[in-house]
């Protein structure tokens, strides 16, 4: 299940196409937060930065692991965006925030292990 293949036409090269579109869409976040003047982190920064770089050139590649990436990303996001939404009506929602830290540093977590498991792989020979 590690190496599916990307590129051409199939659920896994649509999945991933519109994983590489909902990054451009997310700097709407940035922009929202540039007109509410609030600051802009370092990370904020960077996290937008690397993660557009890394879509795109995991489509470009082929990449299979943009489809684990892919899926804790879009899961991930659907869940903090819901929540960005819904604090805006309700601010009694932000005792939800350390639920969502958790999840944001599990997808990490997660993601390391998956290079780890990519590298060993690969490096077992597998061509993936």
């Amino acid at each position: 299940a590690d190496c599916y293949e990307l590129a051409g036409t199939g659920a896994p090269a649509l999945w991933a196409v519109l994983f590489c579109f909902s990054k451009l869409a997310e700097l709407l976040d940035t922009a929202l937060l540039v007109l509410k003047k609030r600051p802009l982190l370092l990370l904020h920064w960077f996290h937008h930065a690397s993660v557009i770089a890394f879509a795109w050139a995991s489509w470009v590649y082929a990449t299979p692991l943009a489809l684990w990436y892919g899926s804790m990303n879009f899961s991930v996001h659907a869940v903090m965006y819901s929540y960005f939404f819904a604090t805006s009506f309700d601010r009694r929602v932000l005792r939800a925030a350390p639920a969502i830290t958790t999840l944001q540093l599990s997808q990490f977590a997660m993601g390391t292990v998956v290079n780890f498991y990519a590298y060993w792989a690969y490096a077992r020979g597998s061509g993936c």
